[in-house]
């Protein structure tokens, strides 16, 4: 039986900027990050060209973390995806502030995540997308895929890290290709504590291999077809109420399996363990595995796509 490696399912609600916010960092002593160059609530999208590629992979970085791919995971992601696809991927930070001002901060990365999949859409008729999003970045992935029902053939794969809308899942027509990775220490997506969410991308940690082989995977097996089932969901959390999960020792919410019934939930990878071995035998009853390498599934100069 394939198996599936996914997150949580989003719903149809989308909050407005002018639902009630709090500022979590206050609360946790945490920094918050300044508007990105370039990032408003009407502004551009991305920093980048117009130019068309097979793949157009968009990654949402974490709270608090330099524009506009993060301090180590979104960089780590990158190098992993044209290390396997060279230049038929082209690579992005999404554009939004990454604080703690919520909901406003993740409400930006929504609105510039759709803008810019349907501009490029139009740019580019025959190209394809993929979205990563870690902790903040997954909600506004959760977020964004509520406002693409249209869009959901054009999207190959999603690839979220700590990700805590998990318990939630997504609808049933992105089910198949989706992969969720948690560390065991990572509370937001099913681990004990919070210490592992700040992990992701660690030279001993190799979910970023483990999602960029399962990329390219999928990118190998040609575009989507068709999409079966719902393409959005009932109902999805205001967007950054999942910041919560810092202060939450019992998340996610006991009241989300009847509030969100509808979505897809997957199981998460490494929860286990991070580590090669570890993840490796954790793979093993789903339909890729882990090469040994990290130049593993590498497509060849002249191959299709």
């Amino acid at each position: 039986m394939r198996s599936i490696l996914a997150l949580a399912v989003l719903g149809t609600a989308i909050p407005s900027l002018a639902a009630p916010q709090f500022d979590l960092g206050a609360l946790l002593g945490l920094p918050s990050s300044s508007l990105e160059p370039g990032a408003s609530n009407s502004g551009p999208t991305t920093a980048d060209r117009a130019e068309c590629f097979a793949l157009e992979w968009i990654h949402g970085r974490g709270t608090t973390e330099p524009a506009s791919l993060g301090s180590r995971l979104g960089p780590n992601l990158k190098n992993q995806l044209v290390q396997r696809l060279g230049n038929r991927v082209n690579v992005i930070g999404l554009v939004f502030p990454a604080s703690f001002q919520l909901p406003q901060s993740p409400q930006t990365g929504v609105n510039n995540l759709v803008a810019r999949i349907r501009q490029r859409s139009q740019q580019c008729p025959d190209m394809l997308f993929g979205i990563s999003g870690y902790s903040q970045g997954a909600d506004i992935a959760h977020g964004a895929i509520q406002l693409l029902p249209d869009y959901a053939d054009r999207i190959l794969a999603l690839a979220m890290f700590g990700d805590p809308l998990t318990a939630i899942g997504w609808p049933a027509a992105y089910a198949d290709r989706v992969i969720n990775t948690c560390d065991p220490a990572d509370q937001a997506c099913g681990g004990r504590g919070t210490s592992g969410h700040m992990l992701y991308g660690a030279e001993d940690n190799v979910l970023h291999v483990v999602a960029a082989q399962y990329i390219t995977a999928k990118f190998l097996a040609g575009k989507p077809a068709p999409a079966a089932g719902a393409k959005t969901l009932k109902a999805l959390p205001q967007l950054g109420d999942s910041a919560k999960f810092l202060t939450d020792r019992s998340w996610p919410p006991a009241n989300w399996k009847s509030k969100y019934p509808d979505g897809t939930v997957v199981k998460p990878i490494g929860l286990t363990g991070t580590d090669r071995q570890s993840v490796t035998a954790a793979l093993a009853n789903f339909d890729f595995k882990l090469d040994t390498s990290l130049a593993g599934s590498v497509i060849p100069p002249g191959a299709a796509q």
